[in-house]
């Protein structure tokens, strides 16, 4: 998970980096594919199934799958349990948002699309939050940069 910030306790010791692991053998890996700006407006049900875009929120997206927010047009930010296809370099360095489902893993930091106190409140090392009141309970919100870790 490239430069998103987390939900964390406010004093411990580090948790180990990690994204959000790829589906297990068992699942079906779908291929990132932009479809149109939004989505939903070019999908059966006017909403996006898993990995298709562009989304610009989480209303965009078919039942629980959420809109992943995409910064970067340098090609590290992944779409959670989506892969890239062998012809996508064009997705891949633009920075348009897809659907995908979110899996919360204990142990490693997990990307659950944007956290706010409006929508869906992240978890102990989930993100992304923007501030604490964008966490669960207690917990505050850490500011990283890259991959860094973060306490908890």
């Amino acid at each position: 998970m490239y430069d998103k910030d987390v939900c964390a306790p406010a004093l411990t010791t580090p948790s180990p980096v990690a994204s959000t692991p790829a589906p297990s053998q068992s699942s079906p890996v779908l291929e990132v594919q932009y479809v149109g700006n939004p989505c939903g407006s070019f999908s059966p049900g006017g909403q996006c199934a898993e990995c298709t875009g562009d989304c610009d929120n989480d209303s965009d997206c078919a039942g629980d799958l959420r809109c992943a927010q995409r910064r970067s047009t340098g090609g590290e930010e992944t779409v959670p349990g989506c892969v890239w296809g062998p012809n996508s370099d064009s997705l891949r360095f633009d920075d348009s948002d897809y659907c995908f489902l979110p899996i919360s893993q204990p142990g490693i930091m997990n990307y659950v699309g944007e956290c706010s106190s409006g929508s869906y409140l992240c978890g102990l090392c989930e993100g992304d939050c923007d501030s604490d009141s964008s966490c669960e309970g207690d917990l505050i919100c850490v500011e990283r940069s890259g991959y860094s870790a973060v306490q908890g």
